[in-house]
């Protein structure tokens, strides 16, 4: 294995975490609009659901394939934005967890109430002061060990970037929790990208001149462990560093689920490793060493930190 030169990290569950849970936080919203909801039973459907409409609508319904533009935010897909995927699911989760409506009510329930829960698990409300400090968000929170590890790993020369099976409220989630700087261009390669890229591969790779190391599904079109999304960050990394000879194995990804994660990096070309938070026994068994995983043992952590560790 060459020296890795790259470390890319998966979002949620691997750089930070909901704040509390996701049935407290819906549930401290839509109480505002009168929406009473068993926040247990909400927890134990989210998973469910979601992972039912990501298969059925992959990317948040930008998926590059067999897509039919059901949610799409305007008519053409122009503008990208998850909302209406999202508001599927969240009023799926209201039918199947709320204790006070009928299904008429349901049906009725204002658009702005779905809007404010998407925009909340998004923007920062600082102007709300229930934020107390400048890289604290209502809804989600970093890891304790993450930044001191990000800024090692910086130190040390390592280029960061992101990709996750995220909307586009990724990139603000980030701003508003102060890990957007690991993950920005520097001047020079923007310069970069500006001089040797076409207009065309710009605006493919660095959407609306956002100029970050930070890859989603919704962006991309594809999701992990499509090796789309993968490639997709590769590119982004050929067209702006200065190594433009950086190999596919000189790339570490690190993320939570063995499927989605360390298997479909693995097969693209990446270096997998996963960070087992819970300490759980992870299991392989639906997965063949070689094809789907490294014929060596599979790096596994349990806290960024140890990325640190020499091997």
């Amino acid at each position: 294995m060459n020296k890795i030169k790259a470390i890319t990290f998966d979002a949620t569950g691997t750089l930070f975490k909901v704040r509390g849970s996701v049935g407290s936080n819906y549930e401290k919203i839509f109480t505002k609009y009168g929406i009473k909801l068993n926040s247990e039973k909400l927890n134990k459907n989210f998973l469910k659901i979601f992972s039912n409409l990501s298969k059925e609508y992959p990317s948040y319904g930008y998926a590059k394939l067999n897509n039919d533009g059901k949610f799409y935010y305007d008519k053409d897909g122009n503008e990208i934005c998850g909302f209406k995927w999202w508001q599927h699911l969240m009023k799926s989760l209201v039918e199947t967890s709320s204790t006070n409506l009928s299904k008429n009510q349901i049906e009725n329930i204002p658009n702005e109430a779905y809007k404010e829960l998407y925009d909340c698990f998004g923007t920062n409300r600082n102007s709300s002061k229930l934020i107390t400090k400048a890289n604290e968000h209502e809804f989600w929170e970093v890891y304790d060990e993450v930044i001191p590890t990000l800024d090692k790993l910086k130190e040390n020369g390592i280029h960061l970037s992101v990709i996750s099976n995220f909307d586009e409220r990724l990139h603000t989630i980030l701003k508003s929790l102060d890990l957007i700087k690991y993950f920005k261009l520097t001047d020079d390669q923007i310069n970069r990208v500006e001089q040797l890229s076409t207009l065309e591969k710009q605006h493919y790779l660095f959407p609306n001149k956002r100029y970050d190391f930070i890859t989603t599904s919704i962006e991309s079109g594809y999701q992990k462990p499509s090796p789309q999304i993968f490639d997709f960050s590769y590119q982004k990394l050929l067209a702006s560093l200065d190594d433009p000879s950086l190999k596919k194995d000189e790339i570490m990804y690190v993320g939570d689920s063995v499927g989605k994660d360390c298997v479909g990096s693995f097969q693209y070309g990446f270096v997998p490793c996963l960070i087992n938070r819970s300490n759980e026994t992870p299991s392989f068994d639906k997965y063949e060493k070689g094809k789907d995983l490294p014929l060596s043992d599979l790096k596994i952590i349990n806290n960024l930190s140890q990325l640190l560790k020499k091997p």
